[in-house]
């Protein structure tokens, strides 16, 4: 009878009566008290608890109905063993909330599957939640649906699994000190469909201030075609700020045993992680990156990552996309990646690098294939006088298949200076001859029209320095422009024996143990060889990775004395103690550090004074959501400038208001001329300013095709704007840069029916906004 009402009469009901059939009813909620197992369909009028030290099994099909939610409660268990868990008639159900105790840690028995404290949810063996609006959280709701903050930290366990059509698949916020013992192993996060209501997609998986996850052979993807959502609007794999996480393969007794590698397939971003603290490491191993668009990959104010072993297509849609784009990250080592843009395309960069600074930051033996510049470096990338450390390009091998660019230096650089990488970007002498710090590369660039090996837009300033192998040629880049000098060493080179694919100073081959017993004895070889300098802090960075990517409590004092023992080797390792205090809950010795920073350092002073502030907050980053909070108009005006650390405040608005920053995306255009833009720094903030607007129409609107932007002749000077169509919940739907005024046209064809927010950007400034709206 209930799966009738729900599918095959609604439609001929009317509106009390389908209302009262498809939307949850607190006066059918339902408890469970005692063990249960469902092994026949059921159909939920109500929501459902799930009381401590009680399971629930469910085999079957378990419908749930418009806003309905599943609470596990703390010390309680969830089984969806084979069963699925939906709504049949397409609505979005609220979720499954798995509620835990913050003050606790995330011990269980794995055999009976109950935690000590914790609720827990494990769904297993071909079990599928779908159509909900944030499927599973780790944390518990009160009766008016906000967050119980004394309740989070429930423990999510998937294997073999899969999460179909929701807007966001799996919800995960901060709680204690302990790292999560959830896992996900074999899970499929995929959108197949539209889903009703024109409700948007968020992101599979999103995580704020949780430690420890690994997700091992998952695959996200999207699979709905265009004519549901349109590019841009596909949602992100995995989504996060402040998480600590490692993505792989799924690998039983030796990592000779391994299934297939994970999958980030037709999103709007594989992985995105927006820092507010540099030390909440991502490590991302043996993983598929194909067609997502703008990136692959995207970090932010992010150190220490690694990215390894993944093959990473760019999907040439435009306007321009990444592979992976490093957004103010330092210390990362990308390395043994195959990167690859659809054939004939040739227009987007395989890597971007923004403003890394100084540090040993390093993109070493990747392949390259097809792309408009292989690796574009924009603007900061070594520290202004810096010249031993910096990003370090090595053993690259571009031959693959020819892109316009292999190597680009692009962006205006810090206060107005030239773009940089590290200068000298291998070294060797007489004492040295074949030092492990000479930089190799196999070049591919023909050197015809505007083709480049190095390039480097015309007003650099701060050469870089080039050693090569005379008897390789291919490592020479020879096809470059003036701001690059090669010097030609007489000392042999052999690919397969100077570029092994482990480097000494990432710890070589081996398991976490012995890894770290090789970066220390490492650390020994090259503390006292003056040429080492790069090695030497790339060895240290490493050994923080090793312990920042530990789950042991006592890693994270190790992280503060490594930091402490070390501050030559990191320009900030007085800021990166801030936050290391931070990330432990010390606000004492947080806002002694903070303090004690130098005059020079005033505007990062400020910045995490405030963010201690925010997160001795009660409810913390989301502290940020309140009415004329002072917190939220700090970092509303400090993401406006280019101040030091202007990306945590862009991250944090970001994360928790939903507040767009467009990261910028210069391109070479040819060795004599200067650089063109994807994109430019487009910031929305809360209080708007339109300059222009009775310069600028936009017709026809309403519209069903597209529409054309056309400016007065009183205008001015009207070139390099950015022009974007969002959604009304804030979401970039479409973005181009545009030269000339004559680009101005906007299409829509593939758009839903709605009402949509234009935006023109200028020199950072919103120039122009209005409303359009699309018909049928």
């Amino acid at each position: 009878m209930h799966y009738n009402l729900r599918t095959t009469l609604k439609d001929v009901l009317v509106p009390q009566s389908f209302n009262y059939v498809t939307t949850v009813n607190p006066a059918f909620n339902y408890t469970v008290s005692a063990n249960e197992t469902w092994n026949y369909d059921r159909f939920f009028k109500g929501n459902i608890f799930v009381q401590p030290n009680v399971k629930l099994t469910v085999n079957c099909l378990l419908a749930m109905t418009n806003g309905a939610i599943i609470s596990v409660k703390k010390q309680a268990q969830m089984l969806v063993d084979g069963g699925t868990v939906t709504n049949i008639q397409g609505f979005l159900w609220a979720g499954i909330k798995v509620h835990g105790d913050p003050t606790k840690d995330q011990s269980y028995n794995a055999s009976s599957g109950f935690a000590n404290f914790q609720g827990v949810l494990s769904v297993k063996n071909g079990g599928i939640i779908s159509r909900s609006g944030n499927a599973v959280t780790n944390y518990g709701l009160s009766t008016t649906n906000t967050i119980l903050w004394n309740e989070i930290g429930g423990i999510i366990l998937v294997d073999n699994a899969y999460f179909i059509d929701n807007s966001r698949d799996v919800e995960f916020i901060a709680y204690g000190p302990w790292a999560s013992a959830s896992k996900f192993r074999k899970a499929s996060f995929r959108t197949l469909s539209k889903l009703n209501g024109n409700a948007p997609i968020f992101a599979h998986v999103s995580m704020w201030g949780i430690k420890g996850i690994q997700f091992n052979t998952c695959d996200f993807a999207y699979y709905a075609g265009s004519s549901a959502y349109p590019n841009g609007s596909h949602g992100m794999g995995i989504y996060s700020i402040d998480a600590g996480y490692t993505i792989d393969q799924l690998c039983t007794g030796t990592n000779t045993n391994c299934v297939y590698p994970s999958a980030f397939i037709n999103l709007d971003a594989g992985v995105k992680a927006a820092n507010i603290s540099p030390l909440a490491t991502v490590n991302i191993y043996n993983s598929y990156f194909w067609n997502n668009w703008p990136n692959g990959i995207f970090m932010q104010q992010m150190n220490y990552s690694i990215i390894e072993n993944n093959d990473i297509q760019t999907s040439g849609i435009t306007p321009v996309g990444s592979g992976i784009y490093l957004f103010t990250c330092k210390q990362y080592n990308i390395k043994n990646n195959t990167f690859a843009q659809n054939a004939g395309f040739q227009t987007d960069p395989g890597i971007y690098a923004f403003n890394s600074q100084a540090g040993a930051h390093q993109i070493y033996r990747n392949n390259f294939s097809g792309f408009f510049s292989a690796i574009n470096a924009v603007n900061n990338n070594s520290g202004l006088s810096n010249l031993t450390t910096g990003l370090q390009i090595n053993c690259n091998d571009f031959t693959v298949g020819k892109s316009k660019y292999d190597v680009a230096l692009t962006g205006g650089g810090q206060n107005g200076n030239s773009p940089t990488v590290k200068r000298i970007q291998g070294a060797a002498s007489a004492n040295y001859p074949n030092s492990f710090d000479l930089v190799r590369n196999k070049y591919f660039a023909t050197c015809a029209g505007n083709q480049n090996q190095w390039y480097a837009v015309p007003n650099s300033t701060k050469q870089v320095i080039h050693p090569s192998s005379l008897f390789e040629q291919s490592t020479q880049p020879l096809c470059s422009n003036s701001n690059v000098s090669v010097s030609i060493l007489p000392i042999p080179f052999n690919y397969s024996v100077h570029c092994l694919s482990s480097q000494a100073s990432s710890g070589g081959f081996g398991n976490p143990p012995s890894r770290l017993a090789n970066i220390n004895q490492y650390i020994g070889e090259v503390q006292n060889i003056p040429e080492a300098a790069f090695e030497l802090e790339a060895a240290v960075a490493a050994k923080t990775n090793y312990y920042l990517t530990d789950t042991l409590l006592s890693s994270r004092d190790t992280v503060i004395d490594i930091l402490t023992r070390n501050p030559g080797h990191f320009d900030d390792a007085d800021i990166q103690l801030v936050f290391a205090y931070l990330d432990k809950g010390d606000f004492s010795n947080a806002t002694n550090k903070a303090n004690a920073l130098s005059a020079q350092r005033t505007d990062w002073k400020l910045l995490l004074l405030r963010l201690i502030n925010i997160y001795q907050e009660p409810d913390k980053i989301y502290s940020l959501l309140r009415a004329e909070n002072v917190h939220k108009d700090f970092m509303t005006a400090y993401a406006n400038t280019e101040k030091d650390g202007f990306g945590i405040a862009q991250a944090l608005l970001k994360f928790v208001c939903g507040i767009e920053y467009t990261e910028p995306r210069p391109l070479p255009e040819g060795v004599n001329g200067a650089g063109r833009s994807a994109n430019v720094l487009a910031v929305v903030g809360a209080n708007e300013i339109i300059n222009l607007e009775k310069q600028i129409s936009v017709f026809p609107n309403p519209t069903q095709t597209g529409l054309t932007l056309s400016f007065s002749e009183d205008v001015g000077e009207m070139t390099d704007v950015n022009i974007e169509i969002r959604d009304l919940l804030g979401k970039t739907l479409f973005s181009k840069f545009s030269k000339e005024i004559s680009d101005g046209f906007i299409p829509m064809l593939e758009f839903s029916p709605g009402v949509f927010i234009l935006v023109v950007t200028k020199n950072n400034q919103i120039v122009y906004k209005t409303k359009v709206i699309k018909q049928n």
